[in-house]
């Protein structure tokens, strides 16, 4: 996943970008849960608060390992009280389907992959006026998700360029998500990995009650911090090719900091770049620049208000 090198359209996007653009999610995973048990039934197995939601209500939430762990992130929407749409990327549709099926025992639902029959959008920068099923993102008030029927994608898309929306890449996309801290499974984020320690924690609903990982999460809520977190980065680079950066030892003389888990070259600022690093407790106010290579030196932030220098 990682892009070493910047181009010619990963810098043509960002200028882009500031005007309003959108990007092609249609790969990403639609997946349905209707019956008159699926209420209780997300309920009881997600970080999401099902009983405080209404109909057309997008929220981000996890599903979670009896360790607090994550098997799968994404955004949950409600259609009515007894239909729900799982929408999750690419790489975490086959996993959400099999998690969901493990579970499911003699609950009056059904489960389908809906992928086929409807297609994503991310909107950035600009909101359009005209749509139904627009939803900000928890993460990034730039980007707005929007979800519509498939066969209508291709007059979409025209429609949309036509009025002056760029498509961006999904090189783009992983820049600005990296920007925001939000951690992608396979990449920042693994099944070892806490929900709170990879800063998901909007993606959690506190005192909802029961669901795998409950109680890990509450405790450290009510009781403490965890070990480590992942932290934005902000980073001084003299070379592009970032490709061998990611699990990068973060370190100062003999003490282990933390590790460096993705960097991202800026569209158009080659000598900086974004990052996303678990940090050790102890160290997560250092305000020192820290050299982890040759060609990187990196600071990170401990608090998701502040902007990284360079933006």
């Amino acid at each position: 996943m990682q892009d070493s090198l910047m181009t010619n359209d990963y810098q043509r996007d960002y200028e882009l970008a500031q005007s309003g653009g959108y990007f092609d999610l249609s790969d990403w995973g639609v997946i349905g849960i209707e019956g008159p048990d699926s209420k209780d039934f997300l309920q009881r197995l997600s970080t999401v608060n099902l009983k405080t939601m209404e109909d057309g209500q997008l929220a981000p939430g996890a599903f979670l390992t009896g360790r607090g762990t994550v098997v799968v992130i994404g955004n949950l929407l409600r259609v009515h009280s007894e239909r729900y749409l799982w929408m999750t990327a690419p790489n975490q549709r086959q996993l959400s389907l099999e998690h969901f099926e493990k579970f499911h025992f003699q609950e009056r639902l059904v489960i389908k992959d809906c992928t086929e029959n409807y297609a994503l959008v991310g909107f950035w920068n600009k909101k359009p006026l005209d749509l139904q099923n627009v939803w900000v993102d928890a993460w990034r008030p730039s980007l707005y998700w929007h979800f519509f029927d498939r066969h209508q994608q291709m007059e979409k898309f025209q429609n949309w360029e036509a009025r002056g929306l760029a498509r961006l890449g999904m090189q783009l996309f992983h820049f600005f998500r990296v920007q925001a801290g939000v951690p992608w499974l396979g990449w920042e984020l693994s099944e070892s990995e806490l929900v709170l320690e990879a800063g998901l924690e909007k993606a959690v609903a506190r005192n909802k009650g029961c669901y795998p990982g409950q109680e890990v999460v509450e405790r450290i809520f009510t009781y403490g911090q965890v070990n480590k977190k992942l932290l934005r980065v902000s980073a001084e680079l003299t070379s592009t090719d970032v490709s061998q950066a990611p699990d990068l030892e973060i370190s100062q003389g003999t003490e282990k900091m933390g590790q460096l888990k993705s960097i991202l070259v800026h569209p158009q600022k080659p000598s900086r770049g974004v990052g996303l690093a678990y940090i050790k407790k102890s160290f997560w106010e250092n305000d020192e620049a820290v050299q982890i290579s040759p060609f990187i030196r990196i600071r990170w932030y401990n608090s998701s208000s502040e902007v990284l220098s360079h933006d």
